[in-house]
């Protein structure tokens, strides 16, 4: 309740005033939709800095897909890997994979045209800890 009341303290600050704040934290999930730009710092020297998306950019971190299937479809795995797809799993009804970032859209293009062969999907980016072990 405490960092609730911290986040919107901050919120109404920064509707009234431009400012600066510098968060530190190891719980990198709490912090990441709260920043504009992140500094990585690794054993007191500076590694990377820059907004969450130049971070995924400059370090060429894989997006995550996860495909809601109907059945187990090979099909869509094959798809996958000429896509360049990594990481492929199953679990509980769902396809899982990572793409390289250059090929995002073709990705999701060669899926969307296999429609009729999954429920739903939705595509993630890296997380802020990706980003820390992508320096790392």
């Amino acid at each position: 309740m405490g960092t609730r009341e911290f986040y919107d303290i901050l919120d109404e600050v920064k509707g009234r005033k431009k400012l600066t704040v510098i968060l530190s934290s190891h719980i990198l999930a709490e912090i990441e939709d709260k920043t504009d730009v992140v500094a990585v710092m690794i054993n007191g020297s500076l590694r990377a800095i820059g907004s969450l998306q130049q971070l995924y950019t400059g370090l060429n971190l894989p997006f995550w897909i996860t495909i809601t299937l109907k059945k187990k479809d090979e099909t869509l795995e094959e798809l996958l890997r000429r896509e360049g797809a990594a990481d492929l799993d199953y679990k509980n009804g769902y396809l899982l994979a990572s793409i390289p970032r250059e090929h995002k859209m073709k990705a999701i293009s060669a899926v969307m045209k296999e429609k009729d062969r999954f429920v739903d999907f939705s595509i993630r980016e890296p997380s802020l800890e990706e980003v820390f072990f992508g320096v790392h």
